[in-house]
């Protein structure tokens, strides 16, 4: 008889699960900074300049780019190994 108790094998290609949760908190806390500092960087630019259009028409153009960046992402069909004969 064989021993059914033991845990599967990790697909291949796949972090373990803490490694996920760990670059889900890292690109978390990156928006966040980033966020932080656009709006301070914004406020800069109000002040030297005396009106937020600058920030408006950069803000629109770099949206503009995260589109263009995200459909340029081609995904790959991820081949699944064949499961094993039942023994």
């Amino acid at each position: 008889m064989t021993q059914t108790t033991s845990r599967p094998a990790r697909p291949a290609g796949r972090a373990p699960r803490g490694m996920r949760r760990t670059r889900i908190h890292r690109a978390w806390f990156s928006c966040q900074l980033g966020a932080a500092l656009v709006v301070f960087l914004g406020g800069v630019a109000c002040d030297a300049l005396g009106s937020y259009d600058l920030v408006w028409y950069t803000s629109g153009a770099l949206c503009a780019v995260a589109v263009l960046t995200a459909l340029a992402i081609r995904r790959r069909p991820v081949r699944v190994p064949a499961a094993a004969p039942a023994v």
